[in-house]
């Protein structure tokens, strides 16, 4: 994986991400280990992408690791449903887009996704992935901390889905 000089975009509103138009993204280079026997970016690839982009948007956001390590809190995988739309290959850059799409402020988080390519603004991939919070060493769902339900509940607004 190959972030590009100025692939995080703290701007809302990628023009490419026309799903979600206040999307947080970021740009993704498609290196030689990604390509898979068929000569295509290995499916697991897009979902590593698309943890990527969740974790340097909830960085953005103000929730780091060190928040993460403080609250012993984190939000985690529950379930994830991805279409693939089209291929792609070496070489190609792919904009991530994200956001919160529902949040009900005390275990559940939903962001929803979007993978363009670069330039010709083609979707290469839809998605959504739920998340709940647990504490991370009991490995135990618990309620979210206040900064985090306040985070990302102000995050929502801006998750204005067109489609």
């Amino acid at each position: 994986m190959k972030f590009l000089r100025d692939a995080v975009s703290t701007s809302e509103g990628s023009d490419l991400i026309t799903d979600f138009p206040n999307a947080f993204a970021v740009d993704l280079e498609v290196m030689p280990d990604d390509i898979d026997g068929l000569g295509h970016m290995n499916n697991a690839v897009y979902v590593n992408w698309l943890d990527q982009a969740n974790l340097i948007h909830t960085f953005h956001l103000g929730i780091t690791s060190e928040v993460m390590q403080e609250t012993g809190c984190a939000l985690v995988v529950r379930h994830t449903e991805l279409t693939y739309l089209a291929a792609l290959r070496q070489g190609d850059i792919a904009r991530v887009g994200t956001c919160v799409s529902a949040s009900d402020g005390r275990l559940r988080l939903q962001r929803s996704f979007q993978m363009v390519r670069v330039p010709d603004g083609l979707t290469m991939l839809r998605g959504t992935i739920d998340y709940i919070c647990i504490d991370y060493k009991k490995g135990k769902p618990i309620r979210m901390p206040e900064l985090f339900s306040r985070v990302y509940s102000a995050s929502l607004v801006q998750c204005d889905r067109r489609v």
